[in-house]
């Protein structure tokens, strides 16, 4: 067995500081000497498949996760504590991070995400049955499903030759 330190790193800590690495380049090279290209290919080539709880729908974007966050803190009115933090955003924060401790404490549920049925093209939230419009954005979810079918946003012609009816 190879006695290197690199042999002795776990792959994924590997792949992380290449990425840190690859990221940190301004020249196209790590360090002065790995080029950026060459760690960006160990690091592709590294990384485990993308696996999502809802494999038919995209990842729901970073940007969106944390918009989201913030929309439901901005809802709370929390104690502020003695010790309390320097503004309501962190102490909205505090009070969310115990929520997630507690909630993480409950058993697991094999309903989780059970009703949804379809995921926003504009923001990325999923969303369920009697959404008519994406609970996040407000993106219309008819508009959208013809849009994505190649219409004119107004709703398929048998639909609408239904509605005539």
């Amino acid at each position: 067995a190879p006695s290197s330190r690199a042999a002795r790193v776990p792959v994924r800590r590997r792949v992380k500081a290449a990425e840190a690495a690859a990221s940190e380049s301004s020249d196209g090279f790590s360090h002065g000497r790995v080029p950026a290209a060459a760690l960006k290919e160990i690091v592709t080539k590294h990384r485990r498949p993308l696996r999502l709880w809802h494999s038919d729908y995209t990842e729901t974007p970073a940007r969106t996760r944390l918009a989201s966050i913030i929309c439901v803190l901005e809802k709370w009115n929390t104690r502020r504590k003695s010790d309390a933090r320097c503004c309501a955003l962190h102490g909205a924060v505090s009070s969310a991070a115990a929520a997630l401790e507690t909630v993480s404490t409950w058993p697991c549920s094999e309903s989780w995400f059970s009703s949804v049925s379809w995921q926003c093209a504009s923001c990325g939230v999923l969303n369920g049955d009697g959404d008519e419009e994406c609970n996040f954005c407000g993106q219309d979810h008819e508009q959208e499903s013809s849009e994505e079918s190649g219409g004119d946003g107004t709703g398929d012609a048998a639909v609408r030759a239904e509605e005539a009816d």
